[in-house]
């Protein structure tokens, strides 16, 4: 599933060129839209996670998302750590649901999608690489008109 012999950035690198990862429940009809700008992203309910969500269907600590690095390519991992409700992921390629073990992780891809518990998540992965040095916000939400008509 994955590509071993990848490098992590600290907790604290701050991308230059974040993330955007979307999100909704089941019976919301638009997407939350949280920006990715460090290395290291945690999702679940406890609050020491980057994105915490008050939702019994998720776990302490679901999931996380990893910047990788092999050489001067960039790549993105999603990890789950869900033992009791396992992260879905969305296999476009094969046209699938998968469904992660513990600790098992999945390279992303611009517009994959993937479920933890009952909330579904949308990733989108820039094109492009910013300045360097360019101040961004750690992390951000909001709602955007184009999310209401967002197919599932």
């Amino acid at each position: 599933k994955w590509i071993k012999g990848l490098t992590t950035p600290g907790e604290s690198t701050e991308l230059a060129n974040p993330l955007i990862l979307k999100y909704r429940r089941r019976d919301e009809k638009r997407y939350h839209t949280v920006e990715i700008s460090k290395g290291i992203f945690r999702i679940g309910r406890s609050n020491d996670n980057e994105l915490v969500l008050d939702n019994k269907t998720v776990e302490e600590q679901h999931g996380i998302i990893y910047q990788r690095y092999k050489g001067n390519q960039v790549f993105y991992e999603l990890v789950n750590n869900g033992k009791v409700n396992p992260i879905v992921y969305e296999n476009r390629e094969e046209n699938k649901k998968e469904y992660l073990k513990v600790k098992e992780g999945v390279k992303l891809e611009d517009h994959d999608e993937f479920y933890i518990g009952d909330i579904k998540f949308r990733i989108y992965i820039p094109g492009f690489i910013d300045a360097v040095g360019t101040e961004r916000v750690i992390m951000k939400e909001q709602e955007t008109e184009e999310d209401v008509n967002e197919e599932e």
